[in-house]
């Protein structure tokens, strides 16, 4: 789906370098190239290989799991022959809808990259961007763009924080023609969280200040006096990291009319909410963090009362994460796992908003793996698991695909799970593919693991969505995914519409549905194994032909009928 990274041209950003021995690695890769490799053994077999490595990432201390750098599989293996290895993948659009681009104008810009140095003209561009405006678009004799970073911000890194400013310069730009003067355009496409008019900026230079978390991309279209063009593109992500704003307990918690929020209606919640709402169950989150101050969620988040209390400069409770008083961010390295996508605070508010969440009063731990471009790495998808089930959570939604299981290191981490009592909700993917057919295998959702629970899409009519993936033994149940009639409303993250909510689609909307209806069975029987709660799940709902042959359960999951068929195992065992 999501295939721009080949055309875009990154940034230099600097090397770490060190003295003597390894660099410790914050941040996750960013791309392919920025891969390593994946190691899992004993301290010992571990600090091995770390010690012979230019650089590593800490995947989880507990479990002895990095990410190694500058050593070859040959070398990694010769150095400690008992240990796991395995090589990293980076994945562009892990979740589906985190382009930036609505107008197709990066369409264009694209094609021009691509042939910038290709003796081919250009006669498709899709649609034509006001920098291209008075290009000769069939000279195929262009210029060289260059794009040099200003300012401190994306030196190191392509993130940025919001509030800084971003100052780039195309003076080393160059044409091989008599005339070496040179126009420059520049063009910003901003995420659906920005409020910034898009224009054109004229000028060698752009200095740009973001008004939104989320992903961007600058265009620089260099014009000669033949007004033939040549355009650079750059990408760049804007987060956040806000303090956890304290809740006012004493009071009263804001609601709203649930009239939007077909969901609840759909699966039966509210009958289901008569008997629990998921009392005393953390759901962890896998995904890009979550808006963590939104009134509608801020009471619902799993608190780490050992590092609120805690000294400020310790690891108070010692699990290895560092003052993590709300989840973890692997992918910035750090303890406020804020959404700057958008994606995570949506599937978060399904799973455990207090006003409309499917399990309204269980507790929700963000765990960010996915960045700002809805891309991540498979070491940080591991590290969340391991972190989830370290921590308390009895269920993971992971709302991703594209996930490969080549090495088995994922299977391994949700193994892991299974053996703490950790239900794994994945959502299928939003492919439209038969997932029986040979090849289109999606994971996390088709793991052979028996805690694993894969959710396809049903749409308005209670059908399997256009989009859904589906597969009459490898998709478990259905949940309500939304479409364009009926789409599904919830968390919106900080954006510069100060919208509260919005509504989606897509698989990973139906999976925290599940997710939520996970809770509430186990708020009522927390003995439940996995394949107890996966059994449960498949038996709810009503049957329906239309379904059979798309979802093993040939049903419209319903909480009611899950949390009744909870409460008659307690009775059965009595």
């Amino acid at each position: 789906m999501n295939l721009i990274s080949r055309f875009i041209v990154p940034l230099a950003w600097g090397a770490m370098t060190a003295c003597s021995g390894p660099v410790q690695i914050q941040t996750a890769p960013m791309s392919q190239k920025d891969v390593g490799f994946l190691i899992q053994g004993t301290q010992s077999e571990t600090q091995k290989v770390i010690d012979q490595s230019t650089s590593f990432r800490v995947i989880n201390p507990n479990h002895h799991i990095y990410e190694i750098k500058g050593l070859s599989l040959e070398e990694i293996q010769r150095i400690s022959p008992q240990i796991l290895a395995n090589k990293n993948h980076y994945y562009e659009g892990m979740i589906q809808g985190s382009s930036p681009d609505s107008s197709n104008y990066f369409e264009a810009y694209k094609t021009l990259t691509q042939q910038n140095n290709s003796s081919s003209t250009l006669s498709n561009i899709p649609s034509i961007p006001p920098a291209l405006v008075g290009c000769d678009l069939q000279n195929n004799k262009r210029p060289t763009p260059q794009v040099n970073v200003l300012s401190e911000v994306l030196l190191k890194s392509p993130t940025m924080n919001l509030g800084e400013t971003l100052e780039l310069g195309g003076e080393k730009s160059f044409t091989n023609k008599s005339d070496p003067q040179l126009e420059f355009r520049w063009d910003v496409i901003t995420p659906v969280h920005s409020q910034q008019t898009p224009g054109v900026t004229q000028g060698s230079r752009l200095s740009f200040t973001p008004d939104s978390v989320g992903y961007y991309q600058v265009a620089l279209v260099v014009q000669d006096f033949e007004k033939a063009c040549a355009a650079l593109l750059v990408k760049f992500l804007v987060t956040h990291n806000p303090e956890i704003e304290e809740v006012n307990w004493m009071a009263i918690k804001p609601s709203l009319d649930l009239t939007p929020f077909s969901h609840l209606n759909k699966v039966d919640a509210h009958s289901a909410w008569k008997q629990t709402t998921g009392e005393k169950i953390i759901i962890a989150v896998l995904d890009t963090g979550l808006n963590y101050n939104h009134k509608a969620i801020q009471y619902n988040l799993a608190l780490n009362q050992k590092e609120q209390e805690g000294n400020e400069q310790f690891d108070n409770d010692k699990n290895g994460f560092d003052n993590d008083d709300l989840g973890w961010d692997f992918v910035n390295g750090d303890n406020r796992p804020f959404d700057d996508e958008g994606h995570g605070s949506h599937v978060g508010g399904l799973t455990s908003s207090h006003i409309f969440g499917v399990a309204k009063s269980s507790k929700i731990l963000p765990i960010k793996v996915l960045n700002a471009a809805g891309g991540g790495d498979v070491g940080s998808v591991i590290a969340g698991i391991y972190y989830a089930t370290d921590n308390g959570a009895r269920v993971i939604n992971a709302s991703l695909q594209r996930l490969n299981n080549e090495e088995n290191a994922l299977a391994r981490a949700v193994e892991y799970a299974h053996s703490k009592g950790v239900v794994f909700v994945s959502s299928s993917g939003n492919d439209a593919l038969d997932l029986s057919l040979p090849g289109n295998d999606i994971y996390p959702g088709e793991l052979d693991v028996a805690n694993v629970i894969n959710v396809g899409a049903t749409g308005s009519d209670n059908q399997i969505t256009s989009y859904s993936n589906f597969g009459s033994e490898q998709v478990h149940v259905a949940a309500p995914g939304g479409d364009q009639t009926e789409p599904i409303y919830s968390l919106a993250t900080l954006n510069a519409h100060n919208q509260n909510f919005v509504g989606s689609g897509g698989t990973s909307m139906a999976a925290p549905i599940v997710s939520g209806i996970v809770a509430l069975v186990l708020s009522i029987n927390p003995n439940l194994s996995p394949e107890e709660v996966k059994e449960i799940l498949l038996r709810s709902g009503t049957e329906d032909e239309g379904l059979r042959s798309f979802v093993s359960s040939s049903r419209v999951i319903n909480a009611q009928q899950a949390t009744e068929e909870a409460q008659a195992s307690i009775l059965f065992v009595n």
